[in-house]
């Protein structure tokens, strides 16, 4: 007679990342906008009495002020004149950006336009492609365009879109795998075994993902009205000095916080002693997430600046291409932390102010050399800008002569991104007697 086994008893460690409150504050501080930290910090300056905000000394002020910016300032004052002052101003200002097509900016515009006010897009796509005598591809086209722009999640016609435009590179398997097939189960919070049963994965990865969702922003217009007025402020300056790029923080902008000297006194009291440990332990912890914050911030920045030095001293065609991996193994940092840090920052250059994301555009092909997809486009921008409007160039055509130049494309590459641009067919081209396509250095 056979005996059933008997049951194996024993402990096994399994290590797990636990996104504990500190480690979720430290992360909140890396991924907030400029803007944003400046009123959390100002909050918990109010709340906490053992941190304080530390004023710059005037020699510091001074030198933030002068000398290294002379030469940019005539071309900040213009560029800064004409700053967006809203949601759809600053849509509009990225639709400008990318595209110059006038079919494609005007859909675009219809787009940003009918965006609800926690940013989605609820419209019929078919409806605005009869409006504007269109393909319904072309519409998907440019919405895909503005779901790139700032603030990420923005145009999403769903949640489970918004979500995923967030986490871009950064996001694991397994937080895609919810987005995409259990938020309603996770919204309702019950059964957590049977759900990380459903997905195949263990309980603590199945909440340490609900976790990095819980980070996300399911209203990413919610910070915007069409009556606020929004203001770029760069989190990273470029200076050029004797034809050197150097990096700075802006620092004025954020107070800057520090714990009170003032707590080795009041502890001396025992009745308040209690309190203010908690208090103290906070305030330098949150001195503590500021720091990583701008090391992080200012590391990621001087190493775009080096790798793009060819865009800031030539153009936008020498932008370097460059993936968030590419950038892990270089700064030996993980992708989502990198996706945190880059996620609503900006940068001042001598060329404009630029979302960071922007100094890390996809690459493609080998044959090419890895060129950036930005400088492909540019190039097809500039071919199609200089064609005879009497008889336009055919994608194939617009194949060979960057064959010529030694960048190697596929047919429907070329079409790809020419319709990226909302430059339209050849034939279209053809019957409109030419389009005005603007050159962008």
């Amino acid at each position: 007679m056979s005996r059933s086994p008997r049951p194996d008893l024993s402990l096994r460690q399994i290590p797990q990342v636990r996104l504990t409150p500190r480690l979720q504050q430290s992360i909140k501080f890396l991924e907030m906008p400029l803007l944003e930290l400046r009123e959390h910090l100002e909050e918990l300056l109010l709340e906490n009495p053992l941190l304080e905000e530390e004023s710059p000394s005037p020699e510091e002020t001074k030198e933030t002020l002068q000398d290294d910016r002379q030469e940019e300032r005539q071309e900040w004052e213009s560029f800064q004149a004409v700053q967006p002052e809203s949601l759809y101003s600053f849509l509009l200002f990225q639709l400008r950006l990318h595209l110059s097509d006038d079919l494609t900016l005007a859909i675009g515009e219809e787009i940003i336009g009918n965006l609800n006010e926690d940013g989605y897009f609820l419209e019929d796509i078919r409806r605005i492609a009869d409006a504007y005598h269109t393909a319904v591809e072309t519409v998907e086209k440019t919405l895909a365009v503005v779901q790139s722009f700032e603030p990420t999640g923005i145009g999403a016609r769903n949640l489970s879109e918004c979500l995923l435009l967030q986490l871009g590179e950064g996001g694991g398997r397994l937080t895609k795998q919810i987005i995409q097939e259990a938020l309603d189960e996770i919204q309702d919070g019950r059964n957590w075994i049977r759900l990380a049963k459903k997905l195949g994965c263990r309980r603590e990865d199945l909440m340490e993902s609900i976790e990095e969702i819980r980070m996300l922003d399911p209203r990413p217009a919610r910070n915007y009205t069409q009556e606020t007025t929004v203001y770029i402020q760069p989190d990273l300056i470029v200076h050029r000095v004797d034809n050197q790029f150097r990096l700075e923080l802006n620092h004025s902008v954020l107070p800057r916080v520090t714990v009170s000297p003032a707590y080795q006194k009041l502890m001396r009291d025992p009745a308040a002693k209690e309190f203010l440990q908690g208090k103290l332990s906070a305030a330098r912890w949150v001195v503590h997430c500021m720091e990583r914050r701008q090391e992080t911030l200012l590391r990621v920045g001087e190493f775009l600046i080096s790798w793009q030095q060819p865009f800031l001293q030539e153009g936008i065609l020498r932008l370097r291409p460059l993936s968030l991996q590419e950038m892990a193994t270089h700064l030996h940092l993980h992708p989502s932390t990198l996706s945190r840090t880059l996620k609503g920052k900006s940068i001042e250059t001598s060329r404009g102010i630029f979302p960071l994301k922007y100094l890390v555009p996809s690459g493609i092909g080998e044959k090419t050399g890895r060129l950036s997809s930005v400088q492909v486009k540019e190039e097809i921008r500039r071919l199609i800008a200089a064609e005879d409007r009497r008889q336009p160039y055919s994608d194939v055509q617009i194949v060979h002569l960057m064959e010529k130049q030694g960048i190697f494309l596929a047919r429907r590459t070329v079409a790809k991104y020419r319709e990226a641009l909302g430059i339209p067919s050849r034939a279209t081209r053809r019957e409109r007697g030419g389009l005005h396509v603007e050159y962008r250095d």
